[in-house]
């Protein structure tokens, strides 16, 4: 019982210091951290008002074994600002745990969708590589606790709005006593992360939703940073050849330039001429019309 008001009043003193949603500043919920250790008052809610609506979720004996796992690894790890078990101790780079939110639940395919994003044994996942860049710094594998979070918050049936969780929600549980520092760790940098580099979060409005399948503009998004600004230069180069220059090369009267780098390029001949310029080099920004673009132009309009 000492242990647990000690941390009630710690959590507390910490959520009323930061910009934190107002349920979890009140006293009320301070009463309910007491009430409820040695678990966070929203993993239990987030359990029974969410996984709970899994049909092939069993409400009592599935959420005892989950947490009988969740509180072994813990136990196996010791991690010093582990006051309480979080949201994000549900963690998926454990196979028992992975297993009990997946394949169990009729899930398969959430499992691929991990094993890309979150946890993998070969160390590939998303959340693994961007914590290994920042782990020296952060002393915590931040955003892969963060994607814990999404994904339980996410496996809620019923409306698609209900699914996944706000973003001030989620930073607000990435913090403890021991660690206030990394709300602002999470909130600036693994929000940014988790927006910008995942295939299975995406953010819907204020939301964070762990997803089945990436979008189609999603994945088009991150593949295309693996293009390199030399190749789409030279993709471009091939398609204006095929489109301009394709079998007769275009009528004898027109002469074709592509991406002249200088007006010394175009003979000095009666002949149409078109200088079609290098896209990365050459921008036209609003009506005015730059001195480089000026020289190459034959004809000013």
């Amino acid at each position: 019982p000492e242990a647990a008001k000690r941390t009630a009043e710690a959590y507390h003193e910490l959520y009323n210091s930061l910009p934190v949603p107002d349920e979890l500043k009140s006293s009320a919920f301070k009463d309910e951290i007491e009430e409820y250790y040695p678990f966070h008052p929203m993993l239990i809610k987030v359990l029974y008002e969410k996984v709970a609506t899994i049909d092939k979720f069993q409400r009592t004996r599935g959420a005892l074994r989950l947490m009988a796992r969740v509180v072994r690894k813990i136990w196996e790890e010791k991690s010093e600002d582990a006051s309480l078990i979080m949201p994000y101790h549900v963690d998926l780079a454990d196979d028992e745990i992975r297993d009990e939110l997946t394949t169990h639940i009729g899930e398969s395919k959430l499992r691929n969708a991990i094993e890309a994003d979150v946890w993998n044994d070969a160390g590939t996942a998303t959340a693994q590589k961007f914590d290994k860049q920042a782990i020296s710094h952060w002393e915590a594998p931040l955003v892969r606790r963060a994607c814990n979070i999404v994904y339980l918050y996410s496996l809620a049936t019923g409306r698609l709005g209900d699914r996944g969780i706000r973003s001030d929600l989620l930073v607000s549980l990435s913090v403890t006593p021991a660690r206030r520092e990394d709300f602002m760790k999470v909130r600036d940098i693994v929000l940014k992360i988790l927006s910008d580099e995942f295939h299975y979060i995406d953010k819907q409005g204020e939301r964070f939703v762990f997803v089945r399948e990436p979008t189609p503009v999603r994945v088009i998004d991150l593949q295309a940073r693996d293009v390199t600004e030399e190749e789409v230069i030279e993709l471009v180069k091939e398609k204006l050849i095929e489109i301009f220059q394709k079998e007769s090369k275009g009528p004898s009267w027109i002469y074709l330039e592509l991406f002249p780098p200088s007006p010394g390029r175009l003979p000095d001949e009666a002949k149409i001429q078109v200088a079609i310029l290098n896209p990365v080099l050459h921008t036209l920004e609003g009506t005015t019309i730059p001195e480089t673009i000026q020289r190459l132009s034959l004809i000013h309009i």
